[in-house]
């Protein structure tokens, strides 16, 4: 083991279920969809990497619930013990994105609408299980080798399938569309792994696949790490019987905005489905494809890292963004693109997976968004400037989508006085709910949606680790990987590794064709058609700062995201079935 390869390196995995009955689970924004009790124990995975030399680390925490919140990250930070040395930079939190698992962990009102509300328990488990897995794998630390490797499932392997085919066959990138049938070719089918050795034996692992945790759906009401929480349960039972005790094995999410782990059936036969238990069995075979794929690739050499480790994060508001040229159309380039402050669509509330709502309503949403929108333009150019620059900016930063919420301008159907909203109660328990709260006074501080968002990057060795907090699209995260690659291969970077789902979350990123189709994932592209470039160019700043001599390099981190006030918290405390 030669000196420059020698790291010291930790593990983890602390149980991190909460006991909280009732409380409605994150993912499908579906009341029904609460937890009545555990079908399988949910777990926080860590896996903690530090140059002895340098004493510069990194720490992967993976957590098996839907995504990460501000409020989670800001409630770890702030509970970080001294003596770990841990800079804000340092810490990377991920998700595998199951949708099996209780929500009410954020402190932004539209993503706890199902919950209904904030809950402080659920997030005092979940952090005092990050903090305690933390302190675990520091206490283990141990010389060990790290090693990047790769793999990609075969096309015959029913693992995962494009579920927007519609979106993306209008990327510039496919010359002749795919078919229906070759949804399983529309997706990024590599498995990519980092794995940590200690006296040259396997000792823990993390590794990036695309598939939605989305096998078990939103009638379930029994808490389950899905589809990735089996597979890793596999992994880790499988070399126990190998001899190899207390393996840590992390299966985290890659690029999987537009993939399922369903094969994407006609549309009328959704209207038939499968019973729950069918789902669970559904869930653990394709958590065993991962599970088999993950085995392949720890019998592989791999790429030894060596060198140092650098991290960098930075807060950037998404709202507000003006677009480099190098990211747009050639039409465009000589145009000032901006984005703007979010919003969701009619095609957010259609759903993805069956899960969404029926046609009747959402031709009657579309309707009424259409009718916003012409007043909202036409009256505000008669009655007021400043508005109607808004509003057009807006509109051209969101079109072709039919907004629903205005979660950046905390307006619904066009207005801000939601209690007063035309849309009749009946139509959801979360529209009585969200009315209610804003008659209470619990939706007035900030944006119904997280605007401020953190952009982290981590070098090991030649491998660059970039964190996202949105999920991405298959085609959105090939084109940040290669123009990222662009600007880091000048320091000899080999290989981006995307990290979606990380620190915090705010929705979608699609390209600017899979925008214009609207399908689900356009929808929930809250900041609009050029959210794929704006994140390119935020990228473009963070990136090319680490071209730099460290201490040449100068990033402007005076941007932070909001605090709530407890008084508003306590308005959206959760309750059970509280609609």
């Amino acid at each position: 083991m030669s000196l420059d390869s020698l790291w010291l390196v930790g593990r983890s995995i602390v149980d991190m279920t909460p006991d909280v009955k009732g409380i409605g689970m994150l993912g499908y924004g579906n009341p029904k969809n609460y937890v009545a009790g555990v079908e399988t124990p949910i777990s926080c995975r860590v896996l903690w990497i530090q140059n002895p030399r340098s004493k510069k680390q990194v720490v992967f925490v993976n957590l098996e619930i839907c995504f990460p919140t501000q409020s989670l990250r800001t409630e770890i930070e702030k509970n970080l013990e001294k003596s770990w040395g841990l800079n804000e930079e340092d810490l990377i939190i991920t998700t595998q994105h199951t949708h099996s698992a209780p929500g009410g962990y954020t402190h932004y009102a539209l993503y706890s609408m199902s919950t209904p509300g904030f809950c402080q328990e659920v997030l005092d488990t979940y952090s005092r299980s990050v903090i305690e897995g933390l302190k675990q794998a520091f206490e283990s630390l141990s010389k060990g080798e790290v090693f990047y490797k790769k793999g990609s499932f075969a096309p015959e392997i029913p693992v995962a399938f494009n579920r927007s085919m519609k979106a993306y066959n209008r990327n510039i990138e496919i010359h002749a569309p795919l078919k229906v049938e070759e949804q399983n070719l529309a997706i990024n089918r590599e498995m990519s792994m980092l794995e940590l050795r200690v006296d040259k034996a396997p000792w823990a692992s993390i590794n990036w696949f695309a598939v939605h945790c989305t096998s078990i759906m939103w009638r379930n009401q029994l808490i389950s790490p899905d589809n990735k929480g089996y597979a890793a349960l596999y992994l880790e039972d499988y070399l126990k019987k190998e001899g190899i005790e207390n393996y840590v094995s992390a299966f985290a999410q890659g690029d999987a905005g537009d993939v399922s782990p369903l094969y994407q059936v006609p549309y009328w036969k959704r209207f038939f489905p499968n019973k729950v238990d069918d789902e669970f069995k559904n869930a653990r075979a394709n958590g065993r494809l991962q599970f088999e794929k993950a085995k392949e690739i720890l019998g592989q050499e791999g790429i030894e890292l060596k060198g140092d480790i650098e991290n960098e994060i930075f807060y950037r508001d998404l709202g507000n963004i003006i677009v480099d040229p190098e990211y747009l159309p050639e039409y465009l380039r000589e145009k000032e693109i901006k984005t703007s402050p979010a919003t969701l669509g009619i095609a957010f509330l259609k759903g993805a997976e069956n899960a969404g709502i029926d046609w009747p309503l959402e031709l009657f949403a579309t309707a009424i968004a259409r009718i916003i929108q012409i007043f909202e333009v036409l009256v505000t150019a008669l009655m007021n400037s400043k508005r109607a620059i808004k509003v057009r900016r807006k509109y051209k930063a969101q079109r072709p989508k039919n907004i629903f919420v205005e979660s950046g301008e905390k307006r619904l159907l066009g207005t801000d006085y939601v209690m007063g909203l035309i849309l009749p109660s009946i139509v959801d328990p979360t529209v009585k709910y969200f009315k209610r709260m804003h008659k209470e006074g619990g939706l007035k501080e900030h944006s119904w949606t997280p605007q401020i968002l953190p952009f982290q990057i981590s070098i090991i060795g030649n491998i660059a680790f970039i964190m996202l907090p949105f999920e991405t699209s298959t085609m959105s995260g090939r084109r940040i990987k290669k123009s990222s690659l662009n600007i880091l291969k000048e320091r000899g970077i080999k290989e981006i590794q995307l990290v979606p789902y990380a620190n915090q979350y705010a929705g979608y990123i699609t390209t600017p064709e899979e925008y214009s189709a609207q399908c689900y994932e356009g929808g929930h592209t809250v900041f609009g058609k050029w959210t794929l470039p704006a994140v390119q160019t935020v990228l473009k700043e963070l990136l090319n700062h680490m071209l730099e001599e460290e201490e040449d390099r100068f990033l402007d981190k005076t941007l932070r995201p909001p605090e709530f006030s407890e008084e508003e918290l306590r308005i959206r405390k959760f309750s059970p079935h509280n609609y």
